[in-house]
C-alpha cells in the first residue's frame, strides 16, 4: 500500500511516497517496510523508541512531535498518534466495518450478558456472528483470550478483517470507556449502539464521574453520529439517569434513538408483565405496536433489563420478532453471570462477575426475590483499582445478605489486608466474617450452606485466574466451589 493512500485520513501532506507493508506502534516488531506510529503509554512512550526503529531501515514514522533523526526519513506530524493508529488501521485493513454489520455495546453492567444474548438471537437468524468482549473473541468455532474488554485499535481492525474472510457478517461488542477515550474503535462505522446503565467504576483510570461518563457517550455522540452506514441508531437505557440525560442529547441532535424500561410505560421499548424464579423469567414486551412473548433461562430483573435492550437492537436490525423470542430462549446460560455450580447439593450456588455496588445490588435484589431460605455472598475488591467502591460494595452485600464473607479477589500489587480493611469501613452490621484467602472463604460458604440457602460467590465470575502481586496463577471460582461441593456431600 503506498503511504499517501495510507495516510489519507490523517489529512498531512508527504514530500514523497513509498511502499509500506507494515503498520506497527511496537518498535519490536518495526521492518525497513513498516509505518511505525509512536503511542504514548501508560508505562513509556513510544518516542523512546524512534533511535531503534530508524536503527533497523524504518523510512517513515508517525510523531506528534518532531523527532530529532535523518531527513530522509518521513515524519508524519500529528495532534494525536492514538487517533491516528485508529484511523490508519482502518485504511491498512480495508475499512472492514464498512461490510460488516457492528453493534457496540456499552455501560457499567450488563455489557457480556447484551452480547451474548445478541449473538444467541444472530444465530437463530442463521448469521454467521463475531464476538468481542470480556470473556473472549470469538468467530468461527475460535475463542481467542481477551487481554481487554476491547482490543487496541489495531488489533481490533485485524480481528474485524479476519472475520470478513472467514464470512463472519455480523459483529456484535462491548465497547469500554477505556477503549473509548484511547480512541480505540475510532473510524469505526456502527449500525446500533446499546447503552445499558453507567454506575461508578473504573474512577482509577478516569480522572472523574463526568470523564467517565462523557467517555461513554463517545459513541453515541461521535461514532454513531459519523457512521457511513444506513440511520445509525442508539438504544438507550432511561431507567439509568445518565440514559435519560444521553436520549435528551441524541434527541437534541436530531440522531436516531429509541429507548427502553422496565419500570414504567413512558419509552419505545417497555414491559408489559414478567415473573421470575429459579428456572429464568418470563415476559411481555412492547416495542411499538408488537407485543413479543419472551422466555429466557437468565435469573433477574437486571436481566429482563438486558434483554429488552438487546430486543430493541435485534429490532432495528429488521430481525424478525419470531426468531428474536427463540434467540432469547436458546440462551442457557452467560458464563459467570449469574452461573450455577451443580453437583447435585440441595441449595444453590451462583458463580457472578458483579465487581461493582451497583451490580452487586442488581443481582442481590434478583435474589432477593427467589430465595427460600438464606443469603450467604463471598465477595472482595480487586487491588490497584476503584478503591471509593470497596465501602460501597459491603453496604451493598449487607442489606442482601444474611451473612457476608470478606475475602481477597485479585490484590495485584496492595496488600489483601489492607483491601479488605477498607471494605470493612462500609458495613455497617455484624453479619461479617473475614477469610482473607478465597479459596477457604468460599470453602467455608459452602460449609455453612443448608438445605434452600443461596451462596453468591461475587467478583470473578468467568475469570480462570487470580492475580497476586504481579504473578497469575490458575483460580477459578467455578471449581473451588464445585470441589467444596463434592466434599461436603461425601462428609453427608
Amino acid at each position: 500500500m503506498k503511504l499517501s493512500t495510507l495516510i489519507r485520513s490523517l489529512k498531512v501532506k508527504i514530500n514523497k511516497d513509498i511502499e509500506i507493508q507494515h503498520l506497527t506502534a511496537d518498535s519490536r516488531t518495526v521492518t525497513p517496510s513498516s509505518l511505525y506510529v509512536a503511542v504514548p503509554g501508560f508505562v513509556c512512550d513510544g518516542h523512546q523508541y524512534i533511535n531503534d526503529v530508524v536503527k533497523k531501515g524504518i523510512k517513515a514514522v508517525v510523531v506528534q512531535k518532531k523527532q530529532d533523526i535523518s531527513p530522509g526519513i518521513i515524519q508524519i506530524i500529528v495532534p494525536d498518534t492514538r487517533e491516528a493508529l485508529a484511523l490508519l488501521s482502518c485504511e491498512f485493513f480495508g475499512h472492514p466495518t464498512k461490510n460488516l454489520v457492528l453493534v457496540g455495546v456499552t455501560g457499567t453492567n450488563g455489557k457480556t450478558t447484551s452480547t451474548y444474548i445478541l449473538e444467541s438471537i444472530f444465530k437463530e437468524a442463521g448469521f454467521n456472528p463475531g464476538v468481542i468482549g470480556t470473556v473472549n473473541y470469538r468467530y468461527g468455532g475460535k475463542e481467542i483470550p481477551a487481554p481487554n474488554t476491547t482490543p487496541e485499535s489495531l488489533d481490533f481492525q485485524k480481528m474485524l478483517y479476519d472475520m470478513k474472510k472467514e464470512g463472519v457478517g455480523h459483529v456484535v461488542m462491548e465497547v469500554s470507556s477505556h477503549a473509548l477515550k484511547l480512541k480505540r474503535v475510532d473510524g469505526s462505522h456502527f449500525n446500533v449502539g446499546l447503552f445499558t446503565n453507567l454506575t461508578q467504576d473504573h474512577l482509577d483510570f478516569h480522572k472523574d464521574f463526568n470523564d467517565y461518563f462523557s467517555s461513554k457517550k463517545r459513541l453515541f455522540l461521535d461514532l454513531l453520529k459519523h457512521s457511513q452506514k444506513k440511520m445509525p441508531t442508539s438504544i438507550i437505557n432511561i431507567d439509568d439517569p445518565y440514559g435519560v440525560k444521553l436520549y435528551e442529547e441524541l434527541k437534541k441532535n436530531k440522531q436516531v434513538a429509541q429507548c427502553f424500561t422496565t419500570h414504567s410505560t413512558g419509552a419505545d421499548i417497555v414491559v408489559k408483565s414478567f415473573e421470575f424464579n429459579l428456572e429464568g423469567l418470563k415476559a411481555e414486551i412492547k416495542v411499538g405496536e408488537k407485543i413479543f412473548s419472551i422466555r429466557s433461562q437468565l435469573l433477574g430483573e437486571h436481566n429482563l433489563s438486558n434483554i429488552i435492550g438487546v430486543i430493541g437492537v435485534a429490532s432495528a436490525l429488521g430481525i424478525s420478532q419470531k426468531i428474536i423470542e427463540q434467540g432469547v430462549w436458546n440462551l442457557k446460560r452467560v458464563p459467570g453471570r449469574l452461573e450455577r455450580v451443580d453437583a447435585g447439593q440441595p441449595y444453590l450456588v451462583l458463580v457472578d462477575y458483579a465487581h461493582t455496588d451497583d451490580a452487586l445490588k442488581n443481582v442481590g435484589q434478583a435474589l432477593q426475590k427467589l430465595k427460600k431460605n438464606r443469603i450467604i455472598t463471598v465477595f472482595g475488591c480487586g487491588g490497584d483499582r476503584d478503591r471509593k467502591k470497596r465501602p460501597l460494595m459491603a453496604k451493598a452485600a449487607e442489606n442482601f445478605s444474611n451473612q457476608v464473607i470478606v475475602t481477597s479477589d485479585n490484590p495485584r500489587t496492595e496488600e489483601p489486608q489492607k483491601i479488605i480493611e477498607e471494605i470493612l469501613g462500609g458495613f455497617t452490621q455484624k453479619n461479617y466474617s473475614v477469610e482473607i484467602d478465597r479459596k477457604r472463604a468460599i470453602q467455608k460458604a459452602i460449609a455453612l450452606a443448608k438445605p434452600k440457602d443461596i451462596i453468591l460467590i461475587a467478583g470473578k465470575g468467568h475469570e480462570d485466574y487470580q492475580i497476586l502481586g504481579k504473578t497469575k496463577i490458575h483460580f477459578d471460582d467455578r471449581e473451588v466451589a464445585h470441589e467444596a461441593i463434592c466434599l461436603q456431600l461425601k462428609k453427608s
